[in-house]
């Protein structure tokens, strides 16, 4: 009898998907605490363009192009929100996971 259970739940392609699901919500908790604590990084590109000497009766300007770099500083939003929501969006993923591999066993139980 539980060998038939675990068969059916080993072969569950839709446990196999849940799986991969909760190890993605995992990762996604992790990355999350991460720039919960260490604040975020960005990196690009800027330009502006000035404006030219027009007392010399020329009316154009140039471009300025460089990088730009910012970090925003976890002063006041520490990222708490966004941690709780992974954690409950991870939580719930493996309720789900469990609920289906119950209904598995409980359908091969009947089968047989």
């Amino acid at each position: 009898v539980e060998e038939v259970e675990s068969s059916v739940v080993r072969q569950s392609l839709m446990l196999a998907s849940m799986e991969q699901s909760i190890r993605a919500s995992r990762i996604e908790l992790g990355v999350t605490q991460t720039s919960a604590a260490t604040g975020e990084f960005t990196l690009g590109v800027d330009a502006s363009r000035e404006q030219a000497d027009s007392d010399h009766g020329y009316d154009g300007g140039w471009w300025e192009v460089g990088p730009s770099l910012g970090w925003s500083v976890p002063l006041w939003d520490m990222g708490q929100a966004r941690v709780a929501r992974s954690r409950a969006e991870l939580a719930a993923l493996e309720h789900l996971r469990h609920a289906a591999a119950v209904e598995l066993r409980s359908g091969a139980r009947l089968a047989r």
